[in-house]
């Protein structure tokens, strides 16, 4: 559908053990490039890729360690969500 999905726990769980930056990043034009079904992309068609600034999870983590993961998934989720809507 080019609709994007719910995000997976492992990020949330894998960045609250090892606590590095995440760098969302949104990319716009590939559904339309290669919808499903076709065998080949189609040539031409404009795809972008928009970087946000890096989510430092440590003070997520360091406000309450117990629903870090969940918290740090939803703040990258929210963020991609958020890049979506300036680009659409």
């Amino acid at each position: 559908s080019g609709e994007l999905l719910p995000l997976r726990p492992g990020l949330g769980l894998r960045t609250a053990k090892y606590p590095v930056p995440i760098v969302p990043i949104h990319i716009e034009g590939t559904f339309a490039a290669w919808p499903v079904g076709k065998k080949l992309p189609r040539l031409g068609l404009p795809i972008s890729i928009t970087f946000a600034p890096p989510v430092d999870p440590k003070p997520i983590i360091e406000a309450d360690p117990k629903t870090a993961a969940n918290r740090i998934t939803r703040t990258i989720a929210d963020r991609l969500a958020a890049m979506a809507r300036k680009s659409g």
